[in-house]
């Protein structure tokens, strides 16, 4: 477990060090979301007594339940790998696209009509609105 942890740690340096951290970066949302997931679990497992028990999932053993978190690093890892791979491998356009922020393409700025939105303030029927056009 503890070697498998020092290739996720290799490995999240390796995908610093040729992706830029975005707020809206695919990659790092997911890497984030899973060690998050990892964090919560084992500290509902380990550390929160009054568990909700839905279909007995609660009352396993120590042994299996860290096996799948054992697992569920294995495919974090796996997931890092190929990212590297693809990224090494990929045409200079895949790579660029990668060290793009997301956040300029979706938050976009809508242009409104400032007379609806000076009448919208005055009224708060939006009835009024429909019928005057």
């Amino acid at each position: 477990m503890i070697i498998l942890i020092l290739i996720l740690l290799f490995e999240l340096y390796l995908i610093s060090k040729i992706l830029r951290y975005f707020i809206l970066s695919p990659v790092y949302l997911y890497i984030l979301f899973s060690f998050a997931s990892i964090i919560v679990s084992i500290w509902y497992y380990e550390y929160y007594n009054p568990k909700f028990n839905l279909y007995n999932f609660d009352l396993i053993k120590p042994s299996y339940f860290y096996s799948i978190i054992k697992k569920y690093l294995t495919a974090l890892a796996a997931y890092n790998l190929g990212i590297i791979v693809y990224y090494q491998f990929s045409k200079r356009n895949v790579k660029l696209l990668f060290n793009r922020s997301f956040s300029d393409s979706l938050f976009i700025r809508i242009k409104t009509n400032k007379n609806l939105i000076k009448k919208s303030r005055n009224f708060l029927d939006f009835n009024y609105l429909i019928l005057q056009e």
